[in-house]
């Protein structure tokens, strides 16, 4: 049954005719197991996360089946644009290229050309060609060990991470895919700046890239202040490393995603158009407010704490951009999370991170995080702000607005 803000989405996007599938998990698992072909189990419970809904809704779809669980890729088309159900289901790779990455005797793709809704298997996500290379021979990714790569990840048409284990379960390899080629730069310069970053196995032009498997701990689920002082040292190295020249244009300059934020908060809940304009013109980014270096992403998920201490899980993730957004991203976690309040500014919000990162860092980087932070951890709220609905939160829109009301407080003090 949709929750009442759900309905009202729905009643407001006609022009997603899946859409009200997509949030329902009773009526989803309904329409897939409609779908499935005779004499193939059912699934035992199916959820959508990580939704998206811009001109499409498209989403992560963790379908838990009999024999255990599987990630698969979610689409519900659009009746205004060129992406149909009719469309995408085409004749793709035999079912057995799906081994790992779709529940058994699940075709690689089902369509419901009614309400426009498609769920993929990796391997038959036309944009993920790269993917079927992993799955035909996962060695060359995960070493002469590996048996088979299953999902962690799939983005329907944009990318695919998943894990390659060796014939007893443990991990050798990460794996991610995406359209187009990859560039390695950042990976290699922080490498050979001596940062802890996984090893690099792969990387090719179909857009492939695999990583040696980190063993640790995710940083978000360590306690303690070590860590966060870890995380800015190690943050604060980070940006001494010269952005090489070979990185690809779209990841220079300092777009935070603000406006693009503020844009999908409108489509989501009408009534905060203006105010998430507003605080997007707000915090736009100055570029002559501080150098231009490596930035990573600054919240705990994107570290772990090994044996040897704190490693960057995702350098690919790198772009060029104001050291500022870092630690802002650390500070917006730490709100949405209800572990820092916004009226107390967001250096505060920092707590023991801050002061690794004053540790290490140079007067140069100082002053400049000191002048944007404010700004830019706005703008990294309203990013966050995203997230209630994304992950289907029963009060995402109670969350939406107390996460802009946090936003608004920052560039107001």
């Amino acid at each position: 049954m949709l929750q009442p803000a759900d309905a009202e989405l729905v009643r407001r996007r006609p022009d997603v005719p899946g859409l009200a599938a997509v949030l329902d998990p009773d009526a989803l698992r309904e329409l897939i197991a409609g779908l499935l072909p005779d004499g193939v189990p059912r699934p035992v419970d199916v959820r959508a996360d990580r939704v998206r809904l811009a001109a499409d809704a498209t989403a992560e779809l963790t379908v838990d089946h009999p024999d255990g669980r599987r990630i698969l890729g979610l689409r519900a088309c659009s009746t205004a644009g060129t992406g149909t159900a009719e469309a995408v289901v085409a004749p793709g790779p035999a079912p057995d290229a799906t081994a790992g990455l779709a529940p058994p005797g699940w075709p690689g793709l089902l369509g419901a050309p009614g309400p426009g809704v498609t769920v993929t298997a990796a391997t038959h996500d036309p944009a993920l060609s790269a993917v079927r290379r992993v799955t035909g021979s996962p060695a060359a990714f995960g070493g002469p060990a590996a048996h088979a790569p299953h999902t962690l990840r799939h983005r329907p048409g944009e990318r695919w991470t998943g894990r390659i284990d060796d014939a007893e379960g443990r991990p050798l390899a990460a794996v991610r895919c995406r359209p187009g080629g990859v560039n390695v730069a950042a990976h290699i310069a922080l490498a050979a700046a001596g940062i802890a970053v996984p090893d690099l196995i792969r990387a090719n032009r179909f857009g492939v890239m695999a990583t040696a498997w980190l063993d640790g701990v995710p940083a978000a689920a360590v306690d303690g202040d070590d860590t966060a002082v870890a995380i800015g040292e190690l943050l604060a190295r980070i940006h001494a490393v010269p952005p090489p020249r070979e990185l690809p244009a779209q990841v220079r300059g300092g777009d935070s995603g603000a406006e693009r934020a503020a844009l999908a908060l409108g489509r989501l809940l009408p009534e905060t158009a203006q105010l998430a304009a507003d605080l997007a013109r707000r915090c736009a980014p100055d570029p002559g407010d501080g150098p231009t270096v490596l930035v990573v992403g600054g919240a705990p998920d994107g570290f772990v704490r090994t044996p040897r201490g704190v490693a960057l899980l995702r350098p690919d993730r790198a772009r060029a951009a104001h050291p500022a957004s870092d630690l802002a991203d650390a500070a917006a976690a730490r709100i949405a999370a209800g572990a820092a309040a916004a009226g107390d500014g967001a250096e505060a919000a920092l707590g023991p991170l801050l002061d690794g990162y004053r540790a290490t860092a140079d007067r140069e980087l100082l002053d400049a995080v000191s002048r944007a932070l404010p700004r830019a951890t706005a703008a990294s709220l309203l990013r966050t702000a995203l997230v209630p609905f994304a992950a289907r939160s029963p009060r995402w829109p109670d969350r939406i607005h107390a996460l802009l009301d946090d936003a608004r407080t920052l560039t107001t003090a």
